[in-house]
């Protein structure tokens, strides 16, 4: 979501991402779940939205007064839908795979891991977020 700044003519916030030509179907994918909300400015390959009173309200669930970003987890516990983790991962995540040789035995093992790149996030965040979505994962 974007700030409104000092001096500035906007009275709502709006939201904005900026994307790389080659995710330009998957940010098409991504708006079509908001129903007209969201559109794609093609020249500065971004998302955007209008300013509105909707991302007014919504961003001091997003954003502390100080400017911290903040979970919002007012409104992350209601995101159920296997979109909502997908959509996290597409946006913010990376998939890894590392492998092991056994020469003897001429195999290769290979171990995928999901890593997800939210270190904006203050880590007891992190910590209920894990908690929420993946409570029958042990961690060391």
């Amino acid at each position: 979501m974007t700030k409104i700044y000092k001096n500035s003519r906007r009275k709502n916030n709006s939201y904005r991402e900026h994307y790389g030509t080659s995710q330009e179907d998957y940010r098409k994918w991504k708006i079509s779940f908001f129903d007209g909300l969201l559109y794609i400015t093609p020249a500065s390959q971004c998302v955007r939205s209008a300013s509105l009173e909707l991302f007014t309200n919504l961003f001091p669930h997003f954003y502390s007064k100080d400017g911290t970003k903040h979970l919002p987890f007012t409104l992350v516990k209601n995101c159920r839908l296997p979109h909502f983790l997908t959509i996290l991962y597409m946006d913010d995540g990376s998939l890894s795979i590392s492998f092991r040789i056994n020469h003897n035995k001429r195999i290769i093992y290979l171990t995928p891991h999901i890593y997800l790149y939210l270190q904006c996030y203050p880590k007891d965040e992190l910590e209920k977020l894990k908690e929420l979505y993946l409570p029958h994962i042990i961690y060391p």
